[in-house]
């Protein structure tokens, strides 16, 4: 990991950590949680952002009183099934798939083992929302005060740039964590994706 001005953040594939769910069902990398001392079995998080490798079908972890979206990054999808609610299908790329950490979730993979991206909020602190990158350059603004934002790439190369200030080149793995922080300034952030190749993922986080 590598610290700038602000406690920006540019994190490597080595700063994940590799963990089991909290149900012991699968595996996940945390590639970031706010605050940095939380953990599933103490300290409560704000904020968690994870990729989860599922290989059976199977329960969901309990997260009550979150937030959940989850989008399918490689395999070919699954099934999640929601107490009374129509099973829902996870099977196409790169599209977040919003539900309640409250609600009972099973899941029935569809034809093999799926990597997720997913990203937890505690209700009524945190509101997330997660864009994905690709295809042509895109412009977000950074509330400093009241939003972090944070990107992932998955494949390809990715340039963000704060207007004025600092640009980083983002390769596949890496993440940029741009936190909450003192200040009134909204900072223009362009995300330019430098091959046809790239998708990265874009979540901000927004105090309620």
């Amino acid at each position: 990991m590598r610290t700038f001005a602000g406690d920006i953040r540019l994190l490597e594939l080595q700063d994940q950590r590799i963990m089991p769910w909290k149900n012991g069902g699968g595996i996940t990398r945390e590639l970031a949680v706010y605050p940095d001392t939380s953990t599933l079995d103490g300290e409560p998080f704000l904020w968690r952002i994870s990729i989860a490798d599922v290989a059976t079908d199977g329960p969901f972890s309990a997260f009550p009183g979150y937030d959940r979206s989850i989008m399918l990054i490689a395999g070919h999808g699954m099934e999640l099934a929601m107490q009374e609610a129509t099973p829902i299908r996870a099977d196409k790329f790169y599209q977040p798939l919003r539900f309640s950490g409250d609600t009972a979730t099973h899941c029935r993979l569809l034809d093999g083992p799926v990597r997720d991206f997913n990203v937890m909020s505690a209700r009524g602190h945190i509101e997330h929302h997660c864009d994905v990158i690709s295809g042509g350059a895109s412009e977000a603004r950074w509330a400093q005060s009241t939003e972090a934002l944070f990107c992932h790439c998955l494949h390809g190369n990715l340039i963000v740039k704060l207007r004025d200030m600092a640009e980083w080149n983002l390769s596949v793995g890496q993440s940029l964590w741009l936190p909450m922080q003192p200040g009134s300034k909204t900072i223009p952030v362009l995300l330019a994706p430098n091959s046809p190749q790239t998708a990265a993922i874009l979540v901000s986080l927004r105090n309620v």
